[in-house]
């Protein structure tokens, strides 16, 4: 059995979900949170870490306490 190793990552699902039900597309999703296009790809892919400023800028757009802006995973690591 491997090591699990647990990390802290964006829950895009709740933000692909919320744009969804708002008929939203990404530029206007990233017009409306105040962030750029490139951000959002980069935080939609788990490849850039959150600034505080931008989860700020989520969470009031989103209106979702910022706990909820995050999911933990859990990977195993096998040797």
């Amino acid at each position: 059995m491997g090591e699990i190793t647990r990390t802290i990552k964006v829950n895009t699902d709740f933000i692909k979900s919320y744009m969804k039900e708002h008929n939203l597309n990404v530029k206007q999703f990233c017009a409306h949170c105040r962030i750029s296009i490139t951000v959002y790809y980069k935080l939609m892919h788990n490849k850039q870490n959150l600034s505080l400023e931008t989860a700020l800028l989520l969470t009031t757009f989103l209106n979702i306490k910022t706990e909820e802006l995050f999911i933990l995973c859990e990977e195993e690591i096998n040797d």
